[in-house]
């Protein structure tokens, strides 16, 4: 509500401080995993989450109640995350580990979406 009351979008609520927030057990997980060096429980942890929170809650609640989707997510955000799906799987298959520097692209790329989503 507070974000909102300052005018911020609700695309940019749900693409930063929502997504930040459920994200961050994984997150705290994946980070100990490679601390040590247990690069497919980090990798298993992002992708299972991930494919849990798309297909299994949103199947939910498309059980529960209709969704309605916004065209501009069909437009934009949707092929953002197919483009980010893609790069991960790239990385995985062609160089089968992410580095340093691939973690740090991919958090630029994210920063890059977040500014877009922001400006918007």
């Amino acid at each position: 509500a507070l974000a909102q009351d300052l005018g911020v979008s609700e695309a940019a609520i749900g693409a930063s401080a929502i997504a930040l927030g459920t994200s961050l057990p994984e997150l705290s997980t994946t980070v100990i995993a490679a601390l040590h060096r247990s690069s497919g429980v980090a990798l298993g942890n992002v992708i299972g989450s991930n494919v849990l929170n798309v297909l299994g809650i949103m199947g939910v609640t498309a059980l529960l109640a209709p969704i309605a989707v916004p065209a501009s997510f069909l437009r934009g955000d949707l092929w953002v995350m197919l483009a980010a799906a893609a790069a991960l799987w790239w990385l995985v298959v062609r160089r089968g580990a992410i580095r340093r520097p691939q973690g740090v692209a991919l958090l630029i790329a994210y920063g890059g979406y977040l500014w877009l989503v922001f400006q918007a």
